[in-house]
């Protein structure tokens, strides 16, 4: 049981080291990836609604005007 222990108390300290050296060293400006996020994030949620009420026709517009978009009793 000791052996176990030990590997993961190890694996945890590799684990904490990389995401210190990550965090410290990461860079301060937006990647290709990052930079376009809300377009593409914005560009899903259009396709979902589409799809949602091609699907569900007369069952997705009162679901729709009932609860909220994102997150739930919020936004």
């Amino acid at each position: 049981m000791r052996a176990i222990d030990i590997i993961i108390g190890v694996g945890w300290i590799v684990f904490w080291a990389y995401w210190l050296v990550m965090a410290v060293t990461a860079k301060a400006e937006q990647s290709r990836w990052t930079r376009f996020a809300g377009v593409r994030a914005g560009f899903i949620l259009v396709i979902e609604e589409r799809t949602m009420a091609k699907l569900f026709p007369a069952a997705y517009p009162p679901y729709k005007r009932a609860t909220k978009m994102l997150i739930p009793y919020i936004l």
